[in-house]
């Protein structure tokens, strides 16, 4: 059964973002409808590390009263737990973008981590979700790397790998991987301003692994997926990495 009022919610966040073009509210409204089992909680003791003096804390879930806030904030919430209620100064997320629709000084606090399912996905699409998310602060995880695909003629794909395979000398590079999962991050590198503080740190964010162990929290991106494209020619990671000479 749907829950009215969040849905409510998330509308009109999803309007605030558009009406007044900020990203923030579109970001937590995204957070919120996710399933409520992979929905933050957020410890006092998190916002506290988290947050400057000033600063307006927003936490899309629960947050709970372990800990202490040394310094002086508000934080905004979906939810509260009743030792949280007694120890900060707190509102609704409703009652914030009220008061606040530009978002000024606001911070999402405590990103969870989203897994991707990478099967049957566009390589590129891929990236580029990964790549704009992570610069924003989220943590992802892309399982079945493998099965990502990239679009085209596979005579084509192979020869164009083979070149970065074979470009740079064995000694200093540069090298160019073999394996499905490193292909994914350095393509994903690849969309980042990576020589940068930022795009070093956002990079670290980001995790590819072969197979999936996580099978019932992983996501797939639905516009990403392959039956998008025009035509059906591509060429799954795994394939390519044997080409390559991956083990």
């Amino acid at each position: 059964m749907k829950n009215e009022k969040l849905q409510k919610l998330i509308e009109d966040l999803n309007a605030l973002s558009i009406k007044e073009g900020i990203k923030l509210w579109k970001r937590v409204a995204n957070e919120l409808s996710r399933p409520s089992r992979n929905r933050r909680e957020v410890n006092l003791s998190k916002v506290s590390k988290s947050i400057k003096e000033g600063e307006i804390a927003l936490v899309p879930g629960k947050l709970l009263g372990q800990g202490d806030l040394d310094k002086k904030v508000q934080i905004a919430a979906y939810s509260f737990s009743k030792t949280a209620e007694s120890k900060a100064d707190i509102m609704t997320i409703e009652e914030l973008f009220l008061k606040n629709p530009k978002g000024q000084k606001v911070r999402i606090i405590g990103w969870i981590i989203m897994i991707i399912d990478g099967t049957d996905l566009l390589l590129g699409r891929l990236a580029t979700h990964v790549a704009k998310n992570v610069l924003l602060g989220e943590e992802i995880t892309i399982v079945n790397c493998e099965n990502v695909v990239i679009s085209g003629n596979k005579k084509t794909i192979i020869a164009h790998y083979k070149r970065k395979r074979e470009r740079g000398e064995p000694s200093h590079g540069p090298h160019f991987p073999r394996r499905a999962d490193l292909i994914v991050k350095r393509t994903v590198r690849g969309m980042l301003p990576y020589k940068t503080n930022r795009g070093m740190l956002a990079l670290k964010r980001v995790k590819c692994y072969l197979g999936n162990d996580n099978a019932e929290k992983a996501e797939t991106l639905v516009n990403a997926k392959v039956d998008k494209l025009p035509n059906l020619k591509y060429m799954q990671l795994n394939e390519l990495s044997k080409l390559l000479g991956a083990k």
